[in-house]
């Protein structure tokens, strides 16, 4: 099963229609409606597992990837449709077992940035807004142990908030015959090296995404 074409996947291919327009050259401009998905039997080698949302919009036309939730669920059973995490979780690790990999582990991060703007209110309030609400996002996951505590945050010296005029982040994959690099701007990104200090960076030009 490693080594035979038997694996369901899909890749994303643009309408006809945005390609004879005047389509964005970046894809993680297309909204969803501008896509089909196109279906072929993989080797589980050639298929990624889309855990990465962002790294799936930006590349998801070059690769193929397993079955998404939305499939999984609408060929379950009314009744079964409840249990669809555990399900797909099962499936996910299905074809990892057979030997696909996760998108996110796939992708590295450079980013750029111009001047930091020093002294700066929003990096200053923006680090408060998430101490004071990390709480409550800690009380609603008491099942699963955090790698940092929230008292090492706390410090000045741990957790440090950076914004600075433009912030650029060019995300690079290899992957089989695939060797892509895309960039686009950011309102924020974290970063940590070993086992420095958390940095959160903001960009200055633009109001902060707060999923982002």
């Amino acid at each position: 099963m490693k080594k035979a074409p038997i694996l369901l996947a899909s890749q994303r291919k643009r309408h006809q229609t945005t390609e004879k327009g005047h389509a964005p050259p970046n894809s993680a401009d297309l909204d969803e409606d501008d896509w089909d998905l196109q279906y072929d039997l993989r080797r589980a080698d050639q298929i990624v597992i889309a855990d990465d949302t962002n790294g799936y919009q930006l590349f998801g036309d070059q690769i193929f990837t397993a079955p998404q939730e939305d499939l999984l669920e609408s060929e379950l059973p009314i009744h079964l449709r409840a249990r669809r995490t555990n399900r797909l979780t099962h499936f996910v690790g299905f074809y990892i077992e057979l030997g696909s990999r996760r998108l996110g582990s796939l992708i590295q991060e450079d980013y750029k940035t111009s001047s930091e703007i020093k002294h700066s209110k929003v990096a200053t309030d923006t680090r408060s807004l998430i101490l004071e609400r990390l709480p409550l996002f800690l009380h609603e996951h008491t099942h699963s142990r955090p790698r940092i505590s929230y008292s090492w945050l706390t410090e000045e010296k741990n957790f440090l908030v950076k914004t600075f005029g433009k912030l650029t982040i060019t995300k690079s994959l290899n992957f089989g015959d695939v060797r892509l690099s895309r960039s686009q701007e950011a309102s924020a990104a974290a970063r940590r090296l070993g086992y420095g200090p958390i940095e959160l960076w903001l960009a200055g030009h633009s109001q902060v995404d707060m999923y982002e």
